[in-house]
Formats: structure tokens, sequence, C-alpha cells
């Protein structure tokens, strides 16, 4: 036999062979990773779809805690009106809810965003017994009045002394958790899925399928499912004992009677620990598979013409190419020996690829012997390199995590610097604070204190008694350091400290006063008189006297905007700086004194949101003019929705350009409650 039929043969039986072979392969392996990614895929949707319920849930409780803590529900005096003003805004803020109610202890409601039933006493419903033991719980019942079931939030509304005023109750819809489960119901693929949430008797809390039996039946299948899932515990038992390499990976699904099953727990989020629920997604086999089987049909069509192809290809290789392949094997076989001069001559092919491919093979061996010594002295010094790079990216990659780390641990001590929210909150019921560092910690702070002031004090403040009693002050300060990062923070270190020494321990409180003060600290503890030092902050500090209701301000660079009567009125501050190398005898700040009342607004800010540069093709910055038109647009918002605006404003913006610079705006509204 020849040697082009033998080759042919050969060429032949490999092509039927390699592509029966691998078409086998590869679809039953196509099929099994594409199955697993399926169930992979479902389990995983389970599983988010369960967070997003756990999420859903803790900010709604979040929302009705927060809530019961507002200084106009805890207060003993509220009229119903003001309960009923105070549930508007917070139904205002969150379109969730149907509706918000108060109640008081005798169970009579006082207030109802819907004004419905006002005056009569509720029902003895689930949530009443449950605050018995939690001050915030979360009870499902069926709504008369909304056809559906609803999600109760509750929560004890108490005083200052914690004595118990009341329950606040909001309703959310139980179709709210369409959206929830949205991603997982609105699949294209998965039209015959049924999702469910279950409660530890298997009784509906929702369905995508039968809405009307939500809090009215039991899960037809939840015995089968409590069995399914008993039997998974007892395996993962027994797995627990053996080797972790032995263990098969455990997963939340199981099937039954052509259907496939996906479950998940109730995780918890956060604080949340969840009721136990259980989310299950049902769905028949062929549905889940359906992809997975197309696959498989066009992977057979697309395998067959590939084969013929290949088998009248071999054929017409076999005759026609075997015989130049004989003399290039010889050649090769001596150049494998390490013969790298050998050479040799075609009786055949001379004119065509195959004679040019000889050529090139001939001068290949003499380059490759060449190339040969030159590359084993490259690859000792390569791996010289290697070697030597891998070393520099492990200390560089340590050295990056230690600063990172740093950084990190800077930014706790920074935020523990910082007043605490809920204490600036429970001084300033009306007020924001909108803090984003450009970095992770800040060369931007806010400080705040309140201090009495004896009347020695007093008069180092260059104040004139009418009587000798003590004085009680609100001081609050925005302060933007030199830089940001790491070295704003230091700056903002020094800021704080030395603020806390002027104001708290040598009881000086006069703005003009404490910032010269603050000038001359800086100026020493950075040595400034003896370097080329010019580090320092631009400051706006207040001074409230809640007593008589005037404001003292000092500013260096920065402003202070009071609205009062819908007007806006501006005090900028002057153009010292705070450090430096201005001399005493030429540093001067003008103190300000205004008549504030109920109802003012005040804004301090750093110049970070002014600064920042637009997402467009003629970037250009926001601008303090522009600040102050929106500070003037959203005056009739309530400072919270204030700081949901300032913030969006701030993202359209910026768009995917990256944060200029640190940015702190703080906002109060002046309230009846604060004036003693």
């Amino acid at each position: 036999m020849k040697i082009s039929t033998k080759f042919s043969l050969l060429a032949l039986f490999l092509v039927l062979f390699c592509g029966g072979l691998l078409f086998v392969l590869v679809n039953n392996e196509t099929q099994e990773l594409l199955e697993e990614e399926i169930r992979f895929k479902l389990e995983r949707e389970s599983k988010y779809a369960t967070a997003n319920t756990d999420r859903f849930i803790y900010e709604r409780l979040n929302d009705i805690r927060n809530l019961a803590f507002d200084a106009v529900l805890s207060s003993d005096t509220a009229s119903a009106k003001q309960i009923l003003r105070r549930l508007n805004s917070f139904k205002k803020q969150n379109k969730l809810y149907v509706s918000v109610s108060f109640f008081n202890n005798d169970r009579f409601r006082i207030a109802d965003t819907e004004e419905k039933s006002i005056g009569k006493q509720h029902t003895y419903s689930n949530y009443w017994l449950k605050t018995e033991k939690e001050d915030v719980v979360l009870d499902i019942s069926y709504s008369e009045s909304l056809k559906e079931a609803v999600l109760h939030f509750a929560a004890i509304v108490r005083n200052n002394q914690g004595k118990k005023l009341g329950l606040v109750v909001s309703r959310v819809k139980i179709s709210s958790l369409y959206d929830v489960f949205s991603e997982v119901i609105a699949n294209e693929n998965m039209q015959n899925l049924s999702v469910v949430l279950l409660d530890t008797t298997g009784l509906l809390l929702y369905s995508n399928k039968k809405q009307d039996s939500v809090l009215k039946q039991r899960y037809a299948k939840y015995d089968l499912l409590l069995k399914n899932i008993a039997q998974n515990k007892q395996v993962a038992k027994q797995h627990s004992t053996q080797d972790s390499s032995d263990i098969e990976v455990l997963h939340n699904y199981f099937e039954h009677d052509k259907q496939i099953f996906f479950y998940t727990f109730q995780q918890g989020y956060l604080n949340y620990e969840g009721h136990q629920w259980l989310f299950v997604m049902e769905l028949p086999r062929k549905s889940a598979f359906a992809s997975a089987k197309a696959l498989r049909f066009k992977i057979y069509y697309t395998f067959v013409p590939v084969l013929l192809v290949s088998i009248v290809l071999s054929i017409l290789f076999g005759r026609y190419v075997s015989k130049p392949i004989v003399q290039l094997s010889r050649v090769a076989k001596a150049w494998g020996s390490g013969h790298l001069q050998a050479k040799f001559e075609l009786t055949t092919h001379k004119t065509d690829e195959i004679g040019e491919l000889a050529i090139q093979l001939q001068q290949m061996a003499v380059q490759l012997a060449r190339r040969m010594n030159e590359q084993a002295d490259f690859n000792n010094e390569l791996q010289t390199t290697n070697e030597t790079l891998q070393d520099l990216n492990l200390e560089l990659e340590r050295k990056n995590q230690n600063i990172t780390s740093s950084i990190h641990y800077a930014e706790r001590i920074q935020a523990a610097m910082l007043p605490a929210k809920e204490w600036f909150k429970s001084v300033f019921p009306d007020s924001f604070i909108v803090f984003k560092p450009k970095q992770i910690v800040s060369g931007d702070f806010y400080w705040f204190q309140t201090v009495t002031i004896e009347a020695a004090a007093q008069q180092v403040n260059q104040e004139i008694l009418s009587e000798e009693k003590p004085k009680v002050y609100l001081l609050l300060a925005v302060i933007d350091c030199t830089g940001h990062g790491v070295p704003g923070a230091l700056m903002s270190m020094i800021g704080n400290n030395l603020l806390y020494q002027i104001v708290v321990h040598e009881q000086i409180t006069a703005p003009a006063l404490v910032l010269f003060r603050l000038h001359i600290g800086v100026q020493k503890i950075l040595n400034q008189g003896e370097n080329n030092n010019k580090d320092g902050m631009d400051i706006a500090f207040c001074r409230i006297d809640t007593t008589t209701k005037q404001l003292d301000f000092a500013g260096v660079r920065r402003p202070l905007i009071l609205f009062q009567g819908g007007e806006m009125n501006e005090i900028k501050g002057t153009k010292a700086t705070i450090g430096g190398n201005m001399q005493q005898e030429n540093w001067a700040v003008q103190n300000h004194t205004v008549q504030i009342d109920t109802g003012d607004t005040l804004y301090l800010y750093s110049d970070g949101y002014s600064d920042q540069f637009q997402d467009s093709d003629f970037s250009k910055k926001f601008t303090g003019k522009r600040l102050k038109q929106l500070f003037q647009e959203i005056q009739t918002y309530d400072l919270e929705e204030q700081a949901h605006l300032l913030t969006t404003a701030h993202r359209d913006w910026k768009g995917k350009l990256p944060q200029t610079d640190d940015i702190l705006v703080l906002g109060i509204r002046f309230t009846e409650n604060m004036w003693q």
C-alpha cells in the first residue's frame, strides 16, 4: 500500500476518532457545565432575593425607629396637628409607605396621614402584643381597606425621660416585595417560575402566581420542602466530620416530580436578625434547562458538516502532501538528533509553498543553532530579573497594604474626633451635615461645643455683664485645612485640639478673639516664624446665645449664609489667614453680631462643593454663586430633604469626574425648642 494511501487512511481515522471523541466530551461536558451554571445562577438569585428582602425590612424598621425618636413625636407637649405634620413629612420622604399613624397608650388614633379613624380606638392587633417585648416590631396582616396583605412596622415612642407616650405605625403593601423579587420574576427565560415567601409555619407571605392566597393558605409543598431541608442538613452534618477534600459542595436545591426547587432562609441584615422566613423558587426542569438542550442541538448540527469537510480534506491532504513530508521528516529527525547543519533537496513541490517551506526550514535550522545559544544566556538573565521583580512586587504590595491600613485607622481616629451626629441632632433637631472626604481622611471638619461661661471668663471675652450670671453658648465652626487626605487630616487634628484648648479650657468664646488665638496657635505649633511653612486653615465660627437669640460670627475666607424671612444675608469672612507668615500686629478679624429667631436658616460650608468641576466638554466649577442660588431654591424643604438635594446636585454636576476636594456643608434651621 502506498504511503499516500496509508497517510490518507491514518488522517481519516484520526479525524473520525478525535472528532467523535471530542463531540462526546464537549457535548457531555458542555451540558453538565451549563446545567450546573443554571443551578448556580438560580441559587444565587434565590440568595440575592432573600438578601434584598432582609435589607428591605431592615430599612423599614430603621425608618420607623428613627421616626419614634423624632423630637416632635417624643415631646410631651406636641399637639395632634404637629404630630400629623411630622408624619406627613416622613411619608413625603418615603413614598413607599401607604400610611403612617400615631396612637396613644390607650390605642386611640391621634394622627394619621390618611386622616382615617382619628380619635377611634384601634382593634387589638398583633403588633401591640409584640411591642410589649420589643420597642420596634414587624407584623403582617390582611388589610380590609386595601384588600391585600400589609407589612406593619411599629415602634414605641418615648419621651426624654423614657416614659412611653404611644405607638407610631407605618404600613407597606406586601406587593411592594415585587420590586425586591422583580429581577428574578422578570426573567423571560423563566416564565413558568413560581416565587413564594413563607413564614415558619408555611403560610404564604408572598406569591407571584397565587397573590389571592397570601396570608390565607399554606404552601402546598411545604412538607416536601421541610423533608428535603432536613435531609440536606443531615448530609451536611455527616460531611462536617470528614476531610474537606472529600466533601461535595451542598446546594440549597432539590428536584422532585420533574420540578426544581431552590430555597434560602433569611440571613439577616446588619442588626436585623430576620424571622427565619423561607424564600422558595419552583420551576419545571424542562424550562430551567431549555437553554442547555438547545445548545446540545447546536453542537450536533455544527459538528456534522465540520466532520464531513474534515474527512474530504484529510484524503486530499494525504495524497498531495505525503511525499514531501517524508523527506521533511527525515531531515527533521536529523535536526532532532542535534545535527542542525543537515541539508536536503525536494524532488517534488520545488516551486510551491512546500518548496519554499523547505528552504525556510534550512535557513531556520542555521538561525536556530545561533539563537539557542543566545536564548540560553537570555533565559538566565530573565530568570534573575523575574526573581528580582517578584521580590520588589511583594515588598511594594506589603508597603501599600500597610499604608492603606494606616489611613483607614486614621479615618476611625478622625471620625472619633468629630462631634457625634446624634449629639448635634439633639441640640439642632432640624439640621443636616453633608460630609464627603475626597480621600479616606479629610482636611475639612466641623466643630461643636456647648459652653457655660462664668463671669470672669466673660470679662476675658471683653463682654460687659448686666448681672453676674453664667452664660450658656452654642459654639459652631466649619474648618477647611490646607490640603486633603493625610496632610489635611493632620492639620484638622491640630485645628480641633487648638479650638478645644481655646474654648473649653481657656473659656474664650468671642469669635474674633478665638480666631486670633487659633492663628497664633497654628503659627506656634508649625514653627512658622522660623521656616517657610505656610499651611493653615479657613474657618467660619459662630457663637449662639440661646437666651438673647444673638449670633456672633467671625470668618477667615469662609462666609456665613443666613436666611431670615426668605431673604438671604451673606456675611463674608476676612482675607486674613489662620497660620502662615502674617504678623500678629497686622492680623485682624471683624466680629459680626446678628439677631436671630425661630425659622431662620444658617449655612456654613467649605470651598470643596463650589470648586467641583463639571463632567462636560467645557469643564467648569460649580462656583459659590451657584451654591448660594441652590440654597435659595431649596429653602422651602426641611433640612433632611435639603441635604438630599445638595448631594444629588453635586453627584449630577460631577458625573464621572473624580471629586475635586473635600466637601463639607452644614445647615441649621432654628426651632422654638432651642431657646431657653
